[in-house]
């Protein structure tokens, strides 16, 4: 059965970490993220994500909205998505297709952190990933 893997959480919460394990098991996987886009850029531009965040945002937005259209017309066997992806109208509208199309969704949930030293951690994170 194909698979759609959708991960849930504030930027800096562990998604992306997680997703490399993810692709350890299943390296075959079509990963759909923003940030990839926007660090693809910077690195074209010899730039930073901050900026490539800022300037080219539009560019990102709509190369990104053609590879997710790819992605659903062509249906690979595994789906992750790393995004935000905060509310449930939002997971709706991403979902809905692959979900139609037959696709076995899992949702991974991750929390903000609830002690002090894990929340400075969390911080310190969220402030060295610029445009988060």
């Amino acid at each position: 059965m194909k698979k759609y893997i959708m991960l849930i959480g504030l930027p800096a919460s562990g998604k992306s970490t997680y997703l490399k394990e993810l692709l350890i098991q299943y390296p075959e996987a079509v990963v759909i993220s923003r940030d990839h886009f926007v660090e693809e850029k910077a690195r074209e531009l010899g730039s930073t994500y901050d900026q490539v965040f800022k300037e080219y945002s539009k560019e990102v937005d709509e190369n990104f909205k053609n590879y997710v259209q790819h992605i659903r017309e062509s249906l690979p066997d595994v789906v992750i998505n790393d995004k935000t992806n905060l509310t449930n109208n939002n997971r709706d509208k991403e979902v809905q297709h692959f979900k139609d199309s037959g696709y076995e969704l899992t949702y991974i949930f991750f929390e903000k952190p609830k002690r002090d030293v894990d929340h400075y951690v969390w911080k310190q994170r969220l402030r060295s990933r610029k445009g988060k």
